[in-house]
């Protein structure tokens, strides 16, 4: 069940007319700035124009000592040894780090590890012994290694040196390594603090060349992109000069790899933008590494075969099509956990195991889980001895923070504060699942709503094409620079249809006009509003061109509520979830009242319907007399007294009731 409060971006006309009057950008754009923090017409002209915040290399910690060690290992003719990760960062970075030391005349190869449980991320002793035996004398690892204290320790007793670079948070003891190239680990550093791994590797180039990136943004921008925008990194000065650069090279790339990848998933590169590589090329890149191996991906962007590079762009179209597949499987599987298990509902993370998991896709599943239900979610794949976990959080809990807490039941762990991996002990799951949810229960911010900030639109003949094309000035959009989400008040609901097997096309009407907006994750069933029922929309928009060239505007529902929502509406929600976080064992911080009258109306609710889903947007549609904590409240007594049930997201009526009192109900005996 996902409610979120809706955030105004507060009015600024003055700030407004300035934008508009300097920038001739129109209401949406001049809007949006505002709603992006930006307060000074300096500051909005830097943010337009997306500069190059002209960086210095070396001002990360041990970039002197990574460039001194690796042009020596060049000039002696060394083996160098790249290891990257099997995502899309670790394989962009492993690229462009290998393509440059190989255009400089190195003896450099390059490796990434297997996503499986005995050796998966980082590199290994195993992985070091081959190394040893190929003559490698130095490593160099992309975007892993912070935490490889014992692997680089283990190198040096086979007389070899390592390099490392890394973007993810530094814990305990740095590695006893040459030189290790982590902007995390200088907190002060806020010029670099956002970079993905392909952005450092980005970084150790510009300090071999002695030049600034913006001078090497043509051949390696464009893999920079690729990694920045796929690990979701945030759009940082410097991050926004790197992807919006990088996807201008990347529509003149002459990389063979790119360029039959484009082809293989019907791509015009002249029309790239961050969208295509976050929903068209990550995934497909990525899939190697989830569901085969992610050399399949490196060996594609790095070969100069036509017809090698056209089989393994088909191949990562495959593969990719086998992950959906896949966690398409997993997720319904994990949906049906939650329905016949009432403890989901109530927990402060979803925490989920099983050997029967494939760890390729758990990241992605948790991802999917975490949107749809505003919860933590951690899926742990078992496979023998040890046992693998992917985690994905949300805003204002920190999994990073979470996972560390338990770090004593971990063989090793890595991460950020939205997203983390980690390695345990089978036989050590059941300790961590519990732990974990009293990790996620005892932070602040548990059982308090999401938050989704919203530019509010009086007219809805606002958005014009022209309009909503002038919006495309503030991309890239991504995290730290999210799209614009525009609220509409009081629009009138007028039909619903499907999209696939998995999305709704609803239709309004505002101000006279009629338009129809998608609603990804929703089908029909989870929300059953009545024709003419006032609604409150949050809608991204984007233009939607035609074979035929003619262009409309195109509404993407973020967010949906009763028009008859209010500030007493929340509090309700947040109490009631507080009161079920906490076991049932403390005061609700609002009074939520329950009598045989609340009971009634809302079993006649569900009586009439059938069913209703469990989300409080859909319950403060259908009960309005109602707050949704003390509508579901009711529900939550009505199925403790075997009125109704709970059935994949549904509260469904018994087809056999007997007469109880309301006094048999736990809920109901606290909250009286």
């Amino acid at each position: 069940m996902s409610f979120k409060k809706w955030i105004k971006t507060e009015e600024n006309t003055k700030l407004l007319e300035e934008f508009n009057r300097r920038f001739e950008c129109g209401e949406l754009v001049s809007a949006a700035l505002i709603n992006a923090g930006i307060e000074s017409l300096e500051d909005a002209e830097r943010f337009l124009a997306k500069e190059n915040p002209v960086t210095d290399p070396y001002s990360i910690l041990d970039m002197d000592k990574a460039v001194a060690r690796i042009a020596s290992a060049v000039r002696e003719g060394e083996r160098i040894e790249i290891f990257g990760d099997y995502d899309v960062d670790g394989i962009t970075a492993t690229t462009i780090l290998y393509l440059y030391l190989e255009s400089i005349g190195a003896d450099v190869v390059c490796s990434l590890p297997l996503r499986d449980s005995a050796q998966g991320y980082g590199i290994s002793e195993r992985i070091i012994d081959r190394m040893a035996r190929d003559g490698v004398s130095l490593i160099i690892t992309v975007d892993n290694g912070i935490s490889a204290n014992s692997a680089v320790d283990y190198a040096l007793s086979k007389g070899i040196e390592t390099v490392i670079t890394d973007h993810h948070k530094v814990s305990g003891d740095i590695p006893a390594a040459v030189a290790v190239v982590d902007p995390l680990r200088s907190p002060e550093d806020l010029e670099h603090c956002d970079l993905a791994g392909v952005g450092v590797a980005l970084q150790l180039i510009a300090a071999m060349e002695g030049c600034n990136i913006s001078d090497i943004m043509d051949i390696y921008g464009p893999f920079a992109a690729l990694g920045t925008i796929s690990d979701v990194m945030n759009l940082s000065p410097e991050n926004r000069y790197i992807v919006s650069h990088g996807l201008a090279a990347m529509k003149y790339t002459e990389n063979l790899g790119l360029l039959k990848l484009a082809e293989a998933t019907g791509t015009d590169l002249a029309q790239v933008d961050e969208k295509t590589v976050a929903f068209i090329f990550a995934p497909r890149i990525n899939a190697a590494g989830r569901m085969a191996d992610a050399s399949i991906a490196l060996e594609l962007f790095l070969t100069e075969d036509e017809a090698r590079a056209t089989a393994l762009a088909e191949k990562l179209c495959s593969l990719n099509t086998e992950r959906q597949s896949s966690e398409k499987k997993m997720f319904e599987n994990i949906e049906k956990l939650i329905a016949v298990s009432p403890e989901y509902q109530t927990a402060p993370a979803l925490v989920f195991s099983s050997p029967d998991f494939e760890s390729g896709v758990s990241g992605i599943v948790c991802s999917r889980l975490t949107e749809k239900y505003s919860k933590p979610t951690i899926i742990i794949t078992e496979d023998g001895e040890f046992a693998k976990g992917s985690g994905r959080s949300t805003n204002g809990l920190s999994l990073y923070d979470a996972i560390n807490s338990c770090r004593d039941c971990l063989v090793r762990y890595g991460g950020h504060e939205m997203a983390a991996g980690f390695t345990l002990r089978t036989e050590d799951v059941p300790e961590f699942k519990q732990r974990i949810c009293e990790a996620f229960g005892s932070m602040a911010n548990a059982g308090t709503l999401a938050e989704l900030k919203v530019i509010p639109i009086a007219d809805a003949n606002t958005f014009t094409v022209e309009a909503v094309e002038s919006l495309r000035k503030l991309a890239p959009f991504g995290c730290g620079n999210p799209e614009p989400i525009f609220s509409m008040y009081n629009v009138r609901f007028v039909s619903i249809s499907t999209i696939g097997d998995r999305h709704s096309r609803l239709t309004f009407t505002k101000d006279g006009m009629t338009f129809a907006a998608a609603y990804f994750g929703k089908l029909p069933a989870y929300l059953p509003f009545s024709e003419g029922t006032e609604l409150n929309i949050a809608v991204c928009v984007d233009i939607y061109e035609c074979q035929n060239g003619s262009k409309f505007v195109s509404f993407r529902i973020e967010d949906i509520q009763p028009a008859n929502i209010d500030e007493q509406c929340f509090e309700s929600w947040i109490a009631y979830n507080s009161f079920i976080l906490n076991n049932n064992q403390n005061e609700s911080a609002f009074e939520i009242k329950l009598d045989r009258t609340v009971e009634a109306d809302v079993f006649r609710t569900i009586k009439q319907c059938g069913s209703i889903p469990l989300d409080p947007v859909i319950l403060c549609a259908k009960l309005p007399q109602y707050t949704p904590g003390t509508a579901m409240a009711a529900v939550d007594v009505l199925c403790e007294l075997e009125f109704c049930h709970k059935e994949k997201g549904f509260v469904v009526l018994n087809s056999k009731i007997e007469k109880r009192d309301l006094a048999e109900s736990r809920t109901y005996q606290l909250l009286s």
